[in-house]
């Protein structure tokens, strides 16, 4: 069995030190060390060899009295203890090419509400959300295009004004967020003209 704190030590302190050459900075256990506890794995660890990781950037979430992996992801404490309570977690909805790329989004919110709730790029929703303005025009997934529901008429025609308009387009306010969509790969338009 790997010896979880050694390893995160060893991962977070190798880039530190051959990066600057100084002492490393101590981390909390607040940050970090919770989100370990159930995402230790190829996906995750890599980041930590990552200048977003190195705690001498001031700019990294990994900084000086910065929040770490919560300045993105948002409370681990309350993510995890959720889970371990055996509580029902929130949806997970991903923007593929944004970071961060899975956010929960409650039930009942919009896909928009979502990305704005967790600060995703691109998702300007200029309109909060009136389906007036299509600056939240994204591309649904192939596999998910038969599980959300189908556009009305009005999201159809503001999609007319939507830049590069494709067969997947969705206006990502007029999608309810519901268990069901649950894993739903979002890729963000280019709603920044």
């Amino acid at each position: 069995m790997l010896n979880r704190p050694l390893l995160v030590s060893a991962l977070l302190l190798a880039p530190l030190l051959t990066a600057t050459g100084q002492e490393p900075v101590p981390y909390s256990a607040e940050g970090a060390d919770s989100c370990l506890l159930c995402h230790e794995d190829e996906a995750v660890l890599p980041i930590f060899r990552t200048k977003h990781g190195v705690p001498s950037d001031p700019s990294s979430p990994f900084g000086q009295g910065q929040l770490q992996c919560e300045a993105c992801h948002g409370p681990g404490d309350a993510h995890s203890g959720r889970v371990r309570r055996g509580q029902e977690r929130q949806p997970i909805i991903s923007f593929s090419d944004r970071y961060p790329n899975e956010v929960e989004v409650e039930n009942g919110y919009s896909v928009m509400e979502g990305a704005i709730n967790n600060n995703i790029d691109g998702i300007v929703a200029e309109c909060g959300g009136a389906c007036a303005c299509a600056t939240c025009h994204s591309y649904v997934d192939e596999a998910w295009l038969d599980k959300i529901p189908e556009m009305d008429d009005m999201e159809d025609s503001m999609l007319d004004a939507a830049y590069e308009r494709r067969d997947n387009s969705r206006l990502t306010c007029q999608i309810e967020v519901t268990d069901q969509l649950d894993g739903l790969v979002i890729h963000v338009a280019d709603n920044d003209l």
